[in-house]
């Protein structure tokens, strides 16, 4: 079975305004990778900072404003896998394309 091609454009604007949710064009078993990691962040970050703020009496609840900053290198690496997974999708599709000799095959 022949597939469409994937937009690497698409996949990286998806990705830059998603994050991992975009990822679901172009590989959902890399999109749900990234997901779960982006909610262990978040679970290990509020552990973290909990603990912070109680050995700290609270005081140490205003690392809470750097909380978002953790999210950021998995943005970045979703930016990335998702265009990279587009691009090896359309290598896989115009592989199988010049199996057919550069035509689609009929109904296609």
């Amino acid at each position: 079975m022949l597939l469409p091609l994937k937009s690497v454009g698409a996949a990286f604007v998806l990705t830059f305004f998603f994050g991992p949710l975009g990822m679901l064009y172009s590989t959902v078993g890399g999109a749900l990778v990234m997901i779960g990691v982006t909610l262990g962040l978040a679970v290990l970050t509020g552990i973290v900072l909990f603990v912070i703020s109680l050995v700290t009496l609270g005081i140490g609840a205003v690392l809470a404003i750097f909380a978002p900053l953790v999210g950021l290198p998995v943005w970045i690496a979703s930016m990335i896998w998702g265009c990279l997974a587009a691009s090896r999708h359309n290598e896989r599709v115009q592989a199988q394309l010049a199996a057919f000799g550069g035509h689609r095959p009929p109904g296609y």
